[in-house]
């Protein structure tokens, strides 16, 4: 007997609610740990970095939910040709997103000196911020 929907929309419901509930404890866990093994100052500057690539995802106004429900959508339909349409759409809005990610790599000295890192950290925390940029980067594909 075929599952209804709305008992396949509760349980996914359902399922995204646990994911979430189990996501706090290990979050808030792992603060410590983490702390313990790389010290305060450098999880300030793990937490400080991905803040930064936090606020910047929020400019993707929508468009990784649209993409992923338009998807969706037309791979239900059968219509392989709107699906291109939608990647390809996506790839070119996200395009907008390179120049200030090479901008930032290019005054990666000047946008961490905000932070006044002590110079002999300085070399690690600039490949850590090329890093998270290649990880915003990555995730925006």
């Amino acid at each position: 007997m075929p599952i209804s929907i709305t008992h396949k929309i509760l349980r996914n419901t359902g399922w995204n609610f646990v994911a979430r509930i189990i996501h706090i404890p290990v979050s808030i866990g792992l603060i410590p740990f983490i702390i313990g093994r790389v010290g305060p100052e450098w999880y300030g500057v793990w937490v400080a970095l991905f803040a930064l690539v936090d606020y910047f995802s929020l400019l993707d106004l929508g468009m990784g939910a649209a993409t992923i429900k338009y998807v969706a959508e037309y791979h239900a339909s059968g219509n392989l040709r709107k699906i291109g349409d939608v990647v390809l759409s996506t790839c070119l809005f996200n395009l907008i997103f390179l120049p200030p990610l090479l901008l930032c790599h290019v005054f990666s000295d000047e946008i961490l000196a905000v932070f006044k890192i002590a110079p002999k950290d300085f070399v690690d925390v600039r490949l850590i911020f090329d890093g998270v940029l290649l990880n915003f980067a990555a995730s925006q594909v």
